[in-house]
């Protein structure tokens, strides 16, 4: 636990270091004249984008410790996860749209499981960013009763993109793991910790049509 703490906080200093060096410098630069008109006005906007992803980071962090902190009060009632869904697709609507993906859902009515509904919502928030992000045209959730279960349900978040690596398919899972696209973050460690503490199960794999798909189970 020691170890896994020790790297987890080397890998978050690492990722806080970046944005603030890069702040320094701008700041530095708009302070001593470096930069003026249209270039003051480019490193003031990357300031703020950099500013925006330091409190990413942190938000992330903190929705961390909250997941892991024992005897945290938890408020469990019957979600119905269609709506839940629906909900996280209605905020991203608008990262969708920059990307230039669609996103469709197809949920029967009547798939519920019990939880926290914040929790899942931002479970599949998270899980639908990912997706989007690595998208090239459209991203699909499903669900359905899980096969082999008498008593579950499957929820597949699938997308077009190049699928995973596997380095991908081994770590992705891993505090602030870096993706061959660069890109890091908590996202999935945070809907890991979810889908676990609702006793569930949560995989990734690649489609067999092309993409990655992420498959969550629930048991009830």
């Amino acid at each position: 636990y020691d170890t896994s703490m020790r790297r987890f906080f080397q890998s978050t200093s690492h990722e806080i270091k970046t944005p603030l060096m890069s702040i320094q410098g701008f700041a530095e630069g708009i302070r001593d004249g470096v930069f003026a008109g249209q270039q003051a006005d480019d490193a003031l906007e990357t300031i703020s984008r950099e500013c925006q992803r330091l409190k990413g980071l942190l938000d992330e962090m903190i929705n961390i410790t909250r997941q892991e902190r024992p005897g945290e009060s938890r408020y469990l009632e019957p979600c119905d996860i269609g709506d839940i869904v629906q909900e996280a697709v209605e905020a991203m609507q608008g990262y969708a749209v920059e990307k230039k993906v669609r996103v469709s859902v197809d949920i029967p009515d009547e798939i519920q499981v019990v939880g926290d509904p914040e929790k899942l919502r931002r479970l599949f928030g998270n899980l639908l960013n990912n997706a989007i992000r690595h998208a090239s045209s459209w991203v699909c959730i499903k669900g359905q009763s899980a096969p082999d279960s008498r008593s579950g349900i499957l929820i597949s978040i699938q997308d077009d993109g190049k699928g995973f690596s596997d380095q991908d398919l081994e770590h992705a899972f891993d505090y602030l793991y870096k993706g061959a696209d660069g890109s890091t973050g908590l996202g999935l460690s945070i809907a890991r910790l979810i889908v676990e503490e609702l006793n569930g199960t949560i995989s990734l794999r690649n489609a067999e049509n092309g993409g990655g798909l992420v498959e969550v189970v629930f048991t009830y």
